[in-house]
């Protein structure tokens, strides 16, 4: 019965001294990932790289155009990016970028302050614009619009 008695306190030690080994890896691998070489680097695979962040953005030259208000007398100055759904797109869009311009101030054209001057206007704009650049496009889409600069006068 001695000997079991000797036992006990060992293993609890031993317990004891792995949990707190490994208590200390844990907060090496999440409190300094550099500090051991290799810990914290992300491993190139699905899902990893350039394709999963920031799409390319096709910034265009502003855009000011009279509104279609019955006093004729308020304007439009707007600044847009478009998000490409893929790199390649940018070529397309530098070749028609001409086309995709006279589609944008088209849209712009046909707008009134009342139907812009909201939130709900803006997205409705911005929905629009899509969809009358994408008719023009054939290795591709663009998947979004972004305002850089949206001013009413």
């Amino acid at each position: 019965m001695e000997r079991d008695r000797g036992q006990g306190p060992w293993l609890i030690i031993v317990v004891l001294v792995l949990v707190i080994l490994a208590g200390g890896f844990v907060a090496l691998r999440f409190v300094a990932p550099g500090l051991i070489p290799g810990w914290g680097e992300k491993k190139a695979g699905p899902g990893t790289g350039p394709e999963t962040g920031a799409k390319e953005l096709y910034p265009m030259k502003p855009f000011i155009v009279n509104l279609a208000d019955p006093s004729g007398r308020r304007y439009l100055k707007l600044t847009l990016s478009f998000e490409l759904g893929h790199a390649e797109l940018k070529k397309e869009l530098d070749v028609q970028v001409i086309q995709i311009q006279d589609a944008v101030l088209t849209v712009l054209r046909a707008q009134t302050y009342e139907g812009i001057s909201t939130v709900e206007g803006e997205m409705k704009l911005k929905t629009e614009l899509l969809a009358r650049v994408n008719t023009l496009l054939k290795s591709g889409k663009v998947s979004n619009v972004y305002f850089s600069e949206f001013v009413v006068q």
